[in-house]
C-alpha cells in the first residue's frame, strides 16, 4: 500500500527532510492527521516518539504558522488553502458556506474514498467541512446542559481506533482519511495526569498520550 501522510499541528509544523521524489504514477492514499495544541518544542524533544520518527522521513517545513489561533477556523483553512477572511470563517461555531470546496471534495470528484474522523466537537459536521466526505464520524458524547459544549470531546485511542477500522474497509478505490486528534488541548486529563505536577507535565502527558 502506498500512503501519503500529512501531520498538522495548529501552532507550528514538524520539520525533517523531504525524501526522495517517486515516479510510480498510480494514486497514493492520503492520510491527514492534525493534533489540536501541540506546540512545536515538544516534539523532538522525546515526548512523542512516534511523531518524531515521522518528521524524520518527512518533508521540511521550518517556518509553518497557523492562520488562526482556534480550531475551526485553522482547520476551515487547511482544508479549503483559503485564508479567514476569503472562507469566512473567523470563530469557532461559524459555518463554511458551500462557495468555498475542501480538498476531500476534489478528492471525492477525482475517485477517491473520502472520510473523516474528528476529535470535538468544536469540528462537528454543523459546521461545513464534512462535505466531500463519504465518512464524516463526528459520534462524540456531549452534555447538553454544558456552558462550553465546544470542548466535548474523545480521546486520541478512541479516535485511532475507529480511523484504523475505516482504512481497513474493503474497498478498491484509493482513499483520503483526515484523523484529528484533540487531546493535548486543555483541560489536561489524560491518563495518569493527575499524578503530574503542574501543568507542563500535565500538558506534556497529553502530547505523549496523543502520540
Amino acid at each position: 500500500m502506498r500512503l501519503l501522510i500529512a501531520v498538522g499541528c495548529l501552532c507550528a509544523a514538524i520539520s525533517c527532510r523531504a525524501p526522495a521524489p517517486t515516479r510510480d504514477a498510480r494514486p497514493q492514499n492520503i492520510l491527514l492527521v492534525t493534533v489540536d495544541t501541540l506546540r512545536a518544542d515538544r516534539v523532538g524533544v522525546g515526548i512523542a516518539p512516534t511523531m518524531d520518527r515521522l518528521a524524520a522521513q518527512g518533508i521540511k517545513f521550518a517556518n509553518a504558522r497557523t492562520v488562526a489561533p482556534l480550531t475551526l477556523p485553522a482547520h476551515v483553512s487547511m482544508l479549503t488553502g483559503q485564508l479567514p477572511p476569503t472562507h469566512g470563517v473567523r470563530v469557532n461555531g461559524a459555518a463554511l458556506d458551500g462557495a468555498h470546496p475542501t480538498v476531500a471534495e476534489r478528492l471525492q470528484h477525482a475517485g477517491y474514498r473520502t472520510g473523516a474522523v474528528v476529535g470535538a466537537f468544536v469540528l462537528d459536521r454543523r459546521f461545513g467541512l464534512s462535505r466531500g466526505f463519504d465518512d464524516y464520524d463526528d459520534n462524540i458524547r456531549r452534555d447538553p446542559a454544558a456552558v462550553d459544549r465546544f470542548n466535548a470531546e474523545r480521546r486520541a485511542d478512541v479516535v485511532i481506533d475507529r480511523a484504523v477500522a475505516w482504512i481497513n474497509r474493503e474497498d478498491h478505490r484509493p482513499w483520503f482519511l483526515w484523523t484529528h486528534i484533540y487531546d493535548p488541548h486543555a483541560p489536561y486529563d489524560a491518563p495518569g495526569s493527575a499524578d503530574a505536577s503542574g501543568i507542563v507535565a500535565a500538558y506534556d502527558r497529553e502530547v505523549a498520550f496523543a502520540d
